[in-house]
């Protein structure tokens, strides 16, 4: 009975890892080239948001990890199940949040004010990056 529960809290842990060591989706998309945060702003008044719901990071939360990128995971997800064009990301007040978006032919309001924008993507590879 002991050999029996020992393999079960041996699975549960091996599962465990597994699921803590998922890969990030970050590697398939690559920052999108405009520099000029207002211009890219600006574009974005021509994406809508189709996105369900607004995913959020904050980074005061006990246990917060930016350090491996798997973070991004659901925003990745959620650009690949809506058919997207770009994943957005907005910082304010040391929250990041993301979501994805789809050209749009009517002229629609951005989700944050231009100052909150901290980076669009688009599928693409990213450039490697450094040991």
């Amino acid at each position: 009975m002991f050999a029996f529960k020992l393999v079960l809290v041996f699975l549960a842990i091996h599962l465990m890892a597994t699921i803590d060591s998922e890969e990030p989706l970050y590697a398939a998309f690559a920052t999108f080239p405009e520099t000029n945060q207002t211009k890219m702003y600006n574009a974005l008044g021509f994406y809508a948001s189709v996105s369900k719901k607004m995913f959020e990071y904050d980074a005061k939360l006990p246990g917060a990890n930016f350090k491996n990128y798997v973070w991004m995971n659901p925003c990745y997800r959620d650009f690949y199940a809506s058919n997207a064009s770009l994943v957005v990301f907005w910082l304010k007040d040391r929250v990041v949040y993301c979501q994805a978006v789809k050209s749009s032919s009517v002229r629609v309001q951005p989700s944050f004010a231009a100052e909150y924008l901290m980076r669009v993507e688009r599928l693409g590879k990213r450039c490697p990056t450094s040991p």
